[in-house]
């Protein structure tokens, strides 16, 4: 199995242990023509939020950066391919699952952004379900299987 695709199933496991977040994978958002695919879309409704989620363990976060300026800089395009399903008009974040050393390398990142709201959540954070903490600040146990 590819080593990128178990980090994108375990934070697939943690961003629906309740949080409440409907989340689709591989969402289709076309920018300029050109379809790009956010390793998930997690949609907040408490807040009518709309994560763009991007997953990644490498160490150098140069592309990944880019593919967020990306998101923010084309706006209006996010906003149409949410728009068929009733997203359009709620606000758009960025949410960085990236190895907890790499976090540093998203710092500012919020700035580039501008509009664009930018959470980051260590990989080791999404393995270590103890960890897990809710918007209300209880901490939660793995789901049963």
């Amino acid at each position: 199995m590819d080593p990128d695709r178990c980090h994108e199933i375990v934070a697939y496991t943690y961003l629906t242990a309740d949080k409440g977040l409907f989340v689709n994978p591989q969402f289709p958002i076309y920018i300029g023509g050109k379809r790009h695919l956010p390793d998930f879309l997690a949609v907040e409704p408490a807040v009518q939020r709309v994560w763009l989620v991007e997953v990644s363990r490498s160490k150098d976060l140069a592309d990944l950066r880019k593919k967020c300026v990306r998101y923010a800089a084309n706006l209006p395009d996010v906003q149409a391919a949410l728009k068929p399903s009733g997203l359009a008009g709620w606000s758009i974040g960025v949410w960085l699952i990236l190895r907890a050393d790499t976090i540093p390398q998203a710092t500012g990142l919020d700035e580039t952004l501008s509009g664009v709201a930018l959470r980051t959540t260590s990989i080791e954070e999404t393995v270590a379900s103890w960890m897990w903490l809710n918007p209300d600040g209880i901490t939660r146990t793995a789901p049963t299987i």
